[in-house]
């Protein structure tokens, strides 16, 4: 499954069903090419960052530290 963003308990609900989310930042076509020509992805992901100081105290994170 193609994504821009995916939360934590989301993630482990679809990996649970054996369903893989891959977060890729662009445009999906891109991606899809990369997909079926067996293509290197890490260019497309996503890359996580630093936890937000709400989050990293168990109270959410929304759309992060201001």
């Amino acid at each position: 499954m193609l994504i821009s963003g995916i939360g934590e308990t989301p993630r482990a609900v679809l990996t649970g069903y054996g369903v893989e989310p891959l977060e890729v930042s662009g445009f999906i076509e891109e991606a899809l090419r990369a997909i079926y020509a067996g293509d290197d992805l890490s260019a497309l992901r996503i890359r996580k960052g630093k936890a937000c100081c709400a989050e990293k105290m168990g109270m959410g994170g929304g759309m992060g530290c201001m």
